[in-house]
């Protein structure tokens, strides 16, 4: 890193006396891309690109910033054109596949990966590609197909296990998928982890055993379950998690110690990541850990709530439409407030509460004072305050997000709406969870539709609203 610092410093002392020397431009555009100041990348890249627009590798690399930015439609129109100047150029066709996949194309994607198999019917990223598109319009044997591919090309293309991994899961064969889910530790996504020190073998025994949490909130909260099954085994547990899942899992799930800080840790015997547990554990769907809730609002967040919510003698319903905006995938899973309104306006015996953090309200503060849910963000400092927001909820609407899997673990009933290419968790054309038994699915029918889905809301609301 020091060194590309001294180049791309280097760099910039040369073209001080060769402004237009393409070279120095391209040279210095990449260094500055690969070291992640994409708009200075640009800057530069777009100066070479007007003098030279018919270099390849001007016009290629210049198109990656955008796709890095997530512009995704100046990265495609500009792949495009660098595909013109080399149709062969393999690494053109994927990465307009990939641009035409967030904005929703998949079909389309999918012609463009199925052009460079013309040219190169051996390229294992391909086939990646299509099988990821593939599984996001839920063709599953085509993508088993092509992630198999992926492996046949080349056995230590550890992403196409991990992807395959998430099929079978999809499809509800946790046998074969948790155990080829544990090559995701050998992705670049997974390698940056801290590496268990003494990793569990799976045998029960009384040792204190420390659960460390990976990816998302959602994943600590739905396997964290497994905390309260080893303290029930006599197992001392340590958990390291986030620092905003501190406060809701002190005290709750068996667990004996949580902390955040890797120098807090103290002593353990064995360590394992919280993920892997259901692989070591042989977990399948007839044996998921399902003693609901497992996870409780203390008592000072409860009592925090209750004035906060106590006004309204009205059915109580929290509602979270909206996740991370710069997370593609919650994008695809998140619900634009204003298909909402229709919903909304079934307030005569019933009040919404938002759900939603500060940073994802969204638009929800421009709807109209008549239908906007109460919004009690400046509350929810952690998910602590969230738990004592969501027990004195009757109900919770929610997307796929950690607040499905928050009510879920608190054993609320929750309407969990779900985009067409939804997470493994929640398998495939079922409206029932089998990690929460208070959820209720409904998924959309077809891509990036949500009629179906608000029409069925209207419909249980309505019914919840003439039952109480």
């Amino acid at each position: 890193m020091q060194d590309n610092k001294k180049l791309i410093h280097y760099l910039k002392s040369q073209l001080v006396s060769n402004p237009t020397d393409t070279k120095l431009l391209l040279h210095l555009g990449v260094l500055l891309l690969n070291s992640d100041n994409i708009d200075e990348a640009i800057s530069i890249l777009r100066k070479a690109y007007d003098i030279s627009p018919n270099s390849f590798d001007i016009t290629f690399h210049l198109a990656n910033c955008y796709l890095k930015r997530r512009d995704f439609v100046a990265a495609k129109d500009l792949f495009f054109q660098s595909l013109n100047l080399n149709p062969q150029d393999i690494d053109s066709y994927i990465n307009i596949a990939i641009c035409l996949r967030y904005l929703n194309q998949h079909k389309e994607a999918i012609k463009y990966l199925e052009k460079g198999l013309l040219i190169n019917p051996h390229d294992p990223d391909l086939y990646l590609n299509r099988g990821v598109l593939y599984r996001e319009l839920l063709m599953l044997d085509d993508a088993i197909r092509d992630y198999k591919k992926v492996i046949q090309i080349n056995p230590k293309d550890y992403y196409g296990y991990y992807n395959l991994s998430l099929v079978y899961l999809l499809k509800g064969d946790y046998k074969r998928g948790f155990a080829l889910y544990q090559s995701r530790w050998k992705t670049d996504d997974f390698l940056k982890l801290t590496k268990p020190k003494k990793q569990w073998n799976g045998i029960i025994d009384n040792f204190v055993l420390l659960l460390r949490t990976e990816q998302g909130f959602g994943d600590t909260i739905q396997f964290i379950r497994y905390s309260k099954y080893f303290a029930e085994k006599g197992i001392t547990v340590k958990v390291k998690c986030q620092p905003q899942l501190v406060e809701l899992l002190r005290n709750n799930c068996g667990i004996k110690e949580i902390h955040y800080d890797e120098n807090e840790l103290g002593n353990y015997d064995f360590d394992t990541y919280l993920l892997d547990v259901p692989y070591l554990l042989k977990t399948d769907l007839n044996s998921i850990p399902v003693d609901i809730p497992y996870i409780f609002a203390r008592d000072s967040k409860i009592e925090g709530f209750k004035s906060l919510t106590s006004k309204s003698k009205k059915y109580k319903i929290g509602i979270c439409f909206s996740g991370s905006k710069t997370n593609t995938r919650a994008i695809n899973r998140s619900i634009n407030v204003e298909e909402l309104i229709a919903l909304l306006k079934i307030n005569r015996n019933i009040s919404y509460y938002s759900l939603q953090i500060a940073d994802s309200l969204g638009d929800l503060l421009k709807l109209s004072d008549d239908i906007r849910p109460t919004n009690l963000s400046q509350y929810l400092r952690d998910f602590s305050d969230t738990a004592g927001l969501i027990y004195h909820m009757d109900s919770v609407i929610t997307i796929d997000s950690s607040i499905a899997h928050l009510a879920g673990a608190m054993g609320k009933e929750t309407f969990l709406i779900l985009n067409y290419s939804s997470d493994w968790r929640w398998l495939i054309d079922i409206e029932y969870s089998p990690w929460y038994p208070t959820i209720k699915i409904l998924r959309q029918d077809k891509p990036f539709d949500w009629s179906n889905v608000i029409a069925r809301l209207i419909k249980i609301v309505k019914e919840l609203e003439s039952k109480d």
